[in-house]
């Protein structure tokens, strides 16, 4: 069974859908300093049952380094627990991001269909 839960804030909304052993987080919006409370109440949530962690980022649609910042949080929370983080969905101007940042190499990175 799934089980989905949402984070609203003014820019940025979160999404996360619980369907063990998986755990998708999609985020629709902006992702910067003024999230950063957001992202950590969805890093701090318990997952029992979970093994891999879907960051979907079709619909996210800006990222500077603050939203790095807090990318890496959800990366690291999940990984010091054991799960498997993958980045879908990644748009060109976040992988750039990424790249800027050096800091690509920390997420897995599937190219999409459509997404050059």
């Amino acid at each position: 069974m799934s089980r989905i839960q949402h984070f609203d804030g003014a820019t940025l909304q979160i999404s996360v859908e619980s369907a063990a052993p998986v755990l998708t987080i999609r985020l629709v919006g902006d992702l910067d300093a003024a999230c950063q409370d957001q992202v950590e109440a969805v890093a701090n949530q318990p997952t029992p049952g979970t093994h891999m962690v879907v960051l979907d980022l079709a619909d996210l649609t800006f990222c500077d380094g603050a939203g790095v910042d807090a990318l890496n949080l959800l990366r690291s929370t999940h990984e010091a627990e054991g799960r498997a983080v993958l980045m879908v969905n990644a748009s060109p101007m976040l992988r750039r991001t990424l790249a800027i940042l050096e800091r690509a190499q920390r997420f897995p990175t599937p190219r999409s269909p459509g997404r050059g």
